[in-house]
């Protein structure tokens, strides 16, 4: 998913940051000051999403973030929302 992802906003002239995980995330997230978005997984390694969703607003508070997430229908995502993202795509299985 994240290939396509990144294929299809570098096709529409974005410049696209990779991260392995979410300490690397938030590196390029304090170097880089073109980042405009941020887009991550609330399973991550070496921090959940939801700490990392705190961390980017703490570091980038206007930057906005959509999530990614593999878990079902059933996952309530509407307590994060305190944490302010801005929408969330349920990968299919």
């Amino acid at each position: 998913m994240r290939k396509a992802a990144s294929n299809a906003l570098e096709m529409q002239g974005f410049r696209v940051f990779h991260a392995r995980n979410s300490e690397e995330a938030l590196a390029l997230l304090r170097s880089e000051s073109a980042i405009s978005l941020v887009i991550l997984n609330l399973t991550m390694p070496v921090m959940t999403g939801e700490r990392a969703i705190r961390l980017n607003q703490s570091i980038r508070p206007g930057v906005p973030i959509i999530l990614s997430s593999g878990f079902g229908e059933n996952r309530d995502l509407a307590p994060l929302r305190r944490f302010w993202y801005r929408e969330c795509f349920r990968k299919t299985l």
